[in-house]
Formats: structure tokens, C-alpha cells, sequence
């Protein structure tokens, strides 16, 4: 079982990349936040993957933060969601954004996701709390380390200057996790040539 790739990636499409690795191009599916991180220029990245087995073929889901390979692997337990559908739900909610909707019992959140209805969020409520509840995500992870204080400030300059909240929370994940010793006002000349190349 494939768990990690290190290469280039070749290109980027709607809903995947092209990841060439050791002579090899393998197509890994990835939320739109992570498509919206990577770049065709970006230098070598590594992708935290599962991999699924089919009928119809073998599918990669990839992850630059291992939490969300953890929480997508959860996912895919419940009844009733693939791995398409385990993506889409980690496009539309965060990790903490997902935690925070099974244990208040947000049902609306998963509703707004296409292709999710009441019986299936429910279920979801319902399967992924226990899941919760004993999953040990890395905390070494990035992402999960992040200063929140820090996170909201960038984040909201960002948004000041034009730019969509969604893409500017993850352009301010990416570079606080990068730098997180630095000050706000040394962050956003990063985060802003960053978000340039979206």
C-alpha cells in the first residue's frame, strides 16, 4: 500500500494533479483546497495519499496535511461515502470546520454539499462522532500547530485587500506553517506573492 509521493507535478486539472515521481506520472485526486495551493512551477511537494481499489481501477486520493488524510480515511468508512464524496466534503468544511459540525450536529453544513441529503448527514453525524472522538491526529502537522490569533489576522488582511475568503485562509495556513516565527507585517508580502499565482 502506496501511503506518501515525493515528485513534480506535471499539471493541474479540475479535480486532480499530475504527479511525476521516480519516471512514473500517477493522477491524484485532491480537494480544491490543495488544488488551489499547488502550482505547475511548485518545486518537489510531497502528497500523503490512500489509496483505493476498484473494479473499475485503481484511484489515488491525495493530501498535503496528513490530518486530512486521517479525517478523508474516516470519511470513506461511513456508510454511503466514497472517496469522491469524502473530497467534496473536505472542500467545502476544514478539519476543524467538520469536527465542529458532527459534534454540535450541524446538519445544514453536510446538506450543502452536493450530492449529501438528511439521511446521509445524519449518518454522518452519527459514524463520525465515535470516529472523532478516538482518532489521534498528528500534531506535528503544520496546519494543526498553526497560532489562530496569527491565522485570523492574515487571513483577514487578505480578505481586506479583495481577496476570496476561502483561498485567503489557505494561502494564510500555507504560509504561517512555512514561517510561523515571523511577524504579521513580514507574513503578508509572502502571503501576497503567493495568492498572486491562484
Amino acid at each position: 500500500m502506496i501511503v506518501k509521493f515525493k515528485g513534480h507535478v506535471e499539471a493541474i486539472k479540475d479535480d486532480s494533479i499530475y504527479l511525476y515521481v521516480n519516471g512514473i506520472t500517477y493522477k491524484i485526486f485532491a480537494t480544491t483546497r490543495d488544488l488551489n495551493l499547488i502550482t505547475e512551477d511548485s518545486k518537489t511537494i510531497e502528497v500523503h495519499v490512500n489509496q483505493i481499489f476498484r473494479d473499475d481501477g485503481n484511484f489515488f486520493f491525495g493530501f498535503l496535511d496528513l490530518n486530512e488524510k486521517i479525517m478523508f480515511e474516516n470519511l470513506i468508512k461511513v456508510h454511503g461515502v466514497g472517496g469522491k464524496m469524502a473530497l467534496n466534503i473536505l472542500s467545502i468544511m476544514n478539519i476543524k470546520e467538520l469536527i465542529q459540525s458532527v459534534q454540535q450536529n450541524k446538519l445544514l453544513n453536510f446538506k450543502k454539499i452536493s450530492g449529501v441529503g438528511n439521511k446521509l448527514a445524519q449518518r454522518l453525524i452519527n459514524e463520525m462522532k465515535d470516529k472523532i472522538e478516538t482518532t489521534i491526529f498528528d500534531e506535528n502537522i503544520k496546519s494543526s500547530s498553526i497560532n489562530e490569533k496569527k491565522l485570523q489576522d492574515l487571513t483577514s488582511c487578505l480578505v481586506n485587500l479583495g481577496f476570496q475568503n476561502k483561498i485567503s485562509e489557505d494561502v494564510a495556513i500555507s504560509v504561517i506553517s512555512e514561517n510561523s516565527d515571523n511577524e504579521l507585517e513580514n507574513l503578508i508580502p509572502k502571503a501576497l506573492k503567493l495568492i498572486k499565482t491562484k
